[in-house]
């Protein structure tokens, strides 16, 4: 009974450290000439989740160039762990 209670509380502590981890991973896809850039931020879209997305992507060091054919998306989502919400951007550019 003692070691399963600890085995319990050990995969709940390992549950609630891989989920506060700040580490942003950035994703990297080039398909025919557009490169594609997605990476899950803490905080929620708002009303303009374009712009959002661009600042957070270019605070991470994202090589998003600025031009007119940068399409971004913000996703907000639906999964909230210990309260904190998180966005998902998207954005695609030419390479």
């Amino acid at each position: 009974m003692k070691s399963a209670t600890l085995f319990m509380v050990s995969c709940l502590l390992m549950f609630f450290v891989m989920n506060n981890i700040k580490e942003v991973e950035t994703v990297h896809v080039e398909q025919a000439g557009v490169c594609e850039f997605t990476g899950e931020f803490p905080g929620k879209c708002g009303n303009d989740g374009r712009k959002t997305c661009i600042e957070a992507m270019k605070k991470n060091g994202t090589p998003l160039k600025r031009n007119k054919n940068l399409r971004c998306e913000c996703f907000d989502n639906p999964v909230v762990i210990l309260g904190r919400p998180k966005r998902i951007c998207r954005c695609r550019d030419d390479c």
